[in-house]
């Protein structure tokens, strides 16, 4: 089996990983020469592709090759979905392929209230990222196909290894931000990895989409307390959201802006 990777990144990463332990053999996709080398030493071929170029004649030959295609380059503003930009009228032709794979976020069922959502709700997806991460699973579902077979993955929260709250309150304090009854969704690198390789052994119809999450919401408040905890720090007084909403980042007001609980009950079934 030979998986290529539009994007070989933190969570890309960790499925490809698990599968490189299998036998399989990996390919794809970085915008960072540094990082091209790194992954050559992880036997892993890799080559350059982004806004600002597109792939050469290796790549092409590596993307033909593919048995299994993992697509983890979120939109890039303006530009969209540049993978589907430059390569989605080829999916079709690809001659090996018995599956696709598209990473894209629970961000895009919107703002529910703190209500329970699963695959079968409807999105209504409300900021300027959310929108666009929407417009492009459309596009891609629209070749969904027996000769496209394609996944959406929406994942929530991504933590794992040097990428949690642990990591970051090693190295300095975070504050304890609270808004009553808001939920956060979360799920580990590894957890992508195992549900990923689920799904490439055992492909479901072309179309499907799944909620990848832990099916454990919780206040963002509760996680950041409890990594204080285990790390025997004492936490900060809490802060309310309305304190401080104006001087937060663009991205964490965002994420305050919605509020919903993921079901993944379809993964575990």
């Amino acid at each position: 089996m030979r998986v290529f990777c539009f994007g070989i990144g933190y969570s890309a990463l960790a499925s490809i990983d698990l599968l490189r332990e299998m036998g399989w053999h990996i390919s794809g996709t970085t915008r960072n020469p540094v990082k091209q080398e790194k992954l050559a030493t992880k036997n892993i071929t890799s080559v350059l592709f982004g806004s600002d170029r597109k792939m050469d004649e290796q790549g092409m030959a590596l993307l033909h090759e593919a048995t299994h295609v993992l697509i983890s380059i979120p939109p890039q503003g303006e530009l969209g979905d540049i993978v589907f930009n430059h390569y989605g009228s080829l999916f079709p032709k690809l001659p090996n392929l018995q599956w696709v794979g598209y990473l894209s976020s629970t961000g895009v069922y919107g703002d529910f209230n703190g209500d329970w959502v699963d695959e079968n709700t409807q999105p209504k997806p409300s900021t300027e990222r959310s929108i666009l991460r929407h417009q492009v699973e459309q596009q891609w579902l629209s070749l969904a196909t027996r000769k496209v077979p394609i996944h959406i993955f929406r994942l929530s929260g991504i933590y794992g290894p040097g990428r949690s709250v642990v990591d970051r309150l090693k190295n300095e304090n975070s504050p304890i931000i609270v808004k009553e009854g808001h939920f956060h969704n979360r799920i580990h690198a590894e957890d992508i990895a195992s549900v990923i390789n689920a799904s490439m052994t055992r492909p479901s119809t072309p179309g499907s989409i799944y909620n990848v999450s832990d099916n454990e919401p919780a206040p963002s408040s509760d996680v950041v307390k409890y990594a204080y905890e285990l790390l025997g720090k004492e936490p900060p007084s809490p802060i309310a959201l309305d304190a401080i909403k104006d001087k937060l980042p663009v991205m964490v007001q965002d994420f305050y802006a919605d509020n919903k609980r993921i079901r993944n009950q379809k993964i575990k079934d």
